[in-house]
């Protein structure tokens, strides 16, 4: 967590103050997208998916509710707070801070702001996984000893 949080924390300093941010001209930025779209892509294989069967459904339906609730709770917020709806869905968004970032500039939306809410969401989350995680494994041990019981 640290090797994460830290450098993230201390970036985030530095651009508070006004070092930073560095430009990298747009075909750049385009053609490093591609190629690592590109690369993500070439490592699944057909076996995965047919192997998986219900499973790539199931994540397909689960993706697209969670983007729909995301989207959902951004719009409302957005209306609620006089924010333009694509500023906030993308702010929502479940995707990386970088690739949130890429499409924010993009799309002209304010990079600045949509990184802000991603990484907001990060430093919430990260140092909060390890006793949600610790929650899981008690419920999941209490449903394990149950349904031993119910046998």
């Amino acid at each position: 967590m640290p090797f994460f949080l830290g450098p993230l924390a201390a970036s985030s300093a530095l651009a508070a103050v006004g070092f930073g941010p560095f430009f990298y001209p747009s075909v750049i930025l385009s053609a490093a997208q591609v190629v690592l779209g590109v690369w993500l892509g070439s490592t699944f294989r057909r076996a995965l998916f047919k192997a998986a069967g219900r499973l790539v459904i199931a994540s397909i339906l689960a993706t697209l509710a969670l983007l729909a609730m995301t989207s959902g709770v951004a719009v409302a917020i957005a209306m609620t707070l006089g924010l333009d709806w694509k500023l906030m869905v993308l702010s929502a968004a479940p995707g990386g801070v970088t690739e949130m970032a890429l499409t924010a500039k993009f799309l002209g939306q304010d990079v600045a702001l949509i990184t802000a809410f991603h990484l907001t969401r990060i430093f919430i989350f990260i140092p909060n996984i390890p006793w949600i995680i610790g929650l899981i494994h008690r419920y999941e041990k209490g449903s394990s000893k149950d349904a031993d019981r119910d046998n």
